[in-house]
């Protein structure tokens, strides 16, 4: 029965057809009026993903380019630390070993100030 035609049925009252015909033409119609706002919809939804899509994209590259460019800062920094201590290590070390000849400077100083005094009270007795 549904593929016939309701002018097809037989023994049906006129009116009865007409309202069945409009019945058929209002979902018909409602169908169309559904997939096109069906359509539409999916339209909209393709270009919100591209869009959130191209950001997701862009975010990410700004994610990479930022961690790139910590990671370099960082390394820079460390290397600058470790040269700076390298540095001063190296001052250090070598104050002392300064520190270290200028103290057996100065005990050789006071072991000839000592003996030049014993010699002048050795002499003076």
């Amino acid at each position: 029965m549904s593929n016939l035609k309701p002018e097809e049925w037989k023994n049906i009252p006129a009116c009865i057809i007409t309202a069945l015909k409009e019945i058929l033409k209002h979902i018909t119609d409602s169908d169309e009026v559904l997939f096109e706002y069906q359509q539409k919809s999916n339209e909209r939804l393709y270009r919100l993903q591209e869009q959130i899509t191209g950001l997701k994209d862009r975010i990410k590259n700004q994610y990479t380019k930022i961690t790139n460019d910590m990671e370099g800062r960082f390394k820079t920094t460390d290397d600058t630390i470790l040269e700076k201590f390298n540095e001063f290590d190296k001052d250090v070390k070598g104050n002392a070993s300064t520190f270290e000849q200028n103290k057996a400077k100065l005990r050789r100083l006071q072991d000839l100030i000592t003996n030049k005094f014993r010699r002048i009270e050795d002499s003076q007795v």
